[in-house]
């Protein structure tokens, strides 16, 4: 899902998530103005936020989880930057 993080605000873009009603949301497009970290502290509240510490995500039918969740799979230029919380 691409919620055009760029030209909404994460109000916005909760809502959208809320009308999709994925089960797994990854976020891609993120910039200055709204860092990353901004919006997964902003949407914790709302989606829990999954930060396995890695850039892959294996996921089936099975493996899906009832209702949406945010996972931060991490870039490998991000490795150092990024690491899950603790």
């Amino acid at each position: 899902m691409h919620a055009g993080m760029g030209r909404r605000s994460i109000s916005e873009t909760v809502v959208n998530i809320k009308a999709i009603n994925p089960k797994i949301v990854v976020p891609m497009h993120y910039n200055a103005e709204l860092t990353l970290e901004h919006f997964l502290a902003a949407v914790k509240n709302v989606f829990p936020v999954i930060r396995p510490g890695i850039g892959t995500l294996v996921a089936s039918r099975a493996t899906l989880p009832a209702k949406a969740e945010v996972h931060f799979l991490v870039p490998p230029t991000f490795g150092r930057v990024c690491s899950p919380e603790k």
